[in-house]
């Protein structure tokens, strides 16, 4: 009985390969040509809160466990690579627990207390607190009811997550040694203390973005919408060109980095149908002490957004205020142009000029900018795809990677097997003819 011949299976998994080949492609030429977002496209995908605000530089909760009789124990991601924990309640300073893992240990009353996480010999930027309310079964018991301990935190002062977090350095996607930065930074030469604080630098950034730009307001032209963000400073501060907020917002975002701010570029827009939701482009500045980002728009020459309490807040704590309309009290260190410098203001300024945030919008977190030197298109294609919040499901446009992604993976493997197959079949028959 003769064998069935190897040849079509072959020929059909080439087929496979490369036209599942030929449409990644297509979809890669066509995602890398604009590097603005406005729409949802194959490169973007709906996200979490805590997976846009957690970074790897500060640990997040990824799980948490029972070891032991009223005993807590916590996972990290990243993992904190330390040798031991001690858990201290913050309302006493007694250590609750220390060993090998993080954990909380509860005795056999109700209790509401704060928690801190610390590990031996290993910085962490910011700190790790947890408020736990635990009641115990006997109390349910006594009550009539047959319900278990229960555990539970109305705060952390960090996110619960399962996906690993992105770090500060990747959400910026631009280098220390990117061409550009080292340009950035010589220009800024005289005009920012490198050796001020993080939040210092941000400021002396903003001013002279606002300085450098007084005079750029307009249409931009092609030449503008389609350059690197050192090229726009250049256009828009020679007045050779006209920029809108996203143009202005590029020019912050490079200097921020070069002077060692880490900064990362925010988007809102979307469509629904035809119709556009809004638009604004503006960015958000790490601060290391507060081990959290904040929003900066060169737009409105707004450093920073602040709540009575003096926390600075970032893009979606402000889109929760606006929805709430719960601002009062908060305030806004502003560029002032007639004083060249920067001045706080009632919050309120701000958040009246600033209609965008209302309402059902997209709020588009990108890494990196397509301009950049230093820009890998093909890494942002297939690993870091613009994260999106939004209030109501977005389409999930991002799936259609995964159709030609698997026809390439799978017409690789079985175009791999039936050549093999088909070479080994070849050589046995010519040993039977000889």
């Amino acid at each position: 009985m003769r064998s069935k011949p190897l040849f079509p299976a072959l020929a059909v998994s080439l087929l496979l390969t490369v036209v599942s080949a030929a449409v990644l492609v297509s979809l890669y030429i066509h995602e890398s040509r604009d590097p603005r977002w406005r729409v949802f496209d194959f490169t973007s995908r709906q996200a979490t809160e805590a997976e846009i605000y957690g970074v790897a530089d500060v640990p997040s909760i990824r799980s948490v466990t029972l070891s032991g009789k009223r005993r807590l124990r916590f996972g990290f991601t990243p993992p904190v690579r330390t040798k031991s924990w001690k858990t201290v309640a913050a309302g006493d300073g007694r250590v609750v627990a220390q060993g090998p893992h993080p954990e909380i240990v509860f005795g056999d009353t109700a209790s509401n207390e704060t928690y801190t996480f610390i590990p031996e010999d290993v910085h962490i930027p910011g700190e790790i607190k947890v408020l736990v309310s635990f009641f115990p079964k006997k109390g349910y018991s006594d009550a009539g009811l047959s319900w278990p301990d229960n555990y539970y935190t109305p705060y952390s002062s960090v996110h619960f997550t399962t996906r690993r977090p992105h770090s500060v350095d990747k959400w910026s996607g631009l280098p220390d040694d990117d061409p550009d930065v080292a340009e950035a930074r010589r220009i800024l030469e005289g005009h920012v203390d490198m050796d001020a604080p993080v939040l210092a630098r941000a400021e002396q950034v903003l001013r002279f973005t606002m300085h450098e730009l007084r005079n750029s307001d307009g249409i931009p032209s092609d030449e503008v919408s389609d350059a690197s963000p050192l090229e726009t400073y250049r256009l828009l501060s020679s007045g050779r060109g006209k920029g809108f907020c996203e143009n202005r917002a590029l020019v912050y975002y490079l200097f921020a980095n070069a002077a060692g701010v880490k900064t990362r570029l925010v988007d809102i827009a979307g469509k629904f149908g035809p119709l556009k939701l809004t638009g604004h482009y503006f960015c958000e500045s790490w601060l290391p002490e507060q081990a959290s980002w904040f929003m900066v728009d060169p737009l409105f020459g707004v450093a920073h957004v602040s709540n009575p309490n003096g926390r600075l807040l970032h893009t979606l704590d402000i889109k929760k205020l606006y929805d709430t309309d719960t601002y009062t009290g908060c305030s806004a260190l502003m560029y002032d142009a007639a004083g060249d410098s920067l001045a706080v203001r009632s919050a309120d300024r701000f958040f009246a000029a600033s209609k965008g945030y209302y309402n059902d919008i997209v709020m588009a977190y990108k890494f990196g900018y397509p301009r950049n030197r230093s820009y890998t298109h093909l890494e942002h294609f297939f690993r870091y795809p613009t994260l999106l919040y939004a209030s109501f499901p977005l389409p999930r446009l991002f799936l259609v990677k995964t159709f030609p992604l698997a026809g390439l993976a799978t017409g690789l493997a079985f175009s791999c097997l039936f050549g093999v197959l088909a070479a080994t079949r070849r050589k046995n028959t010519r040993s039977q003819r000889s």
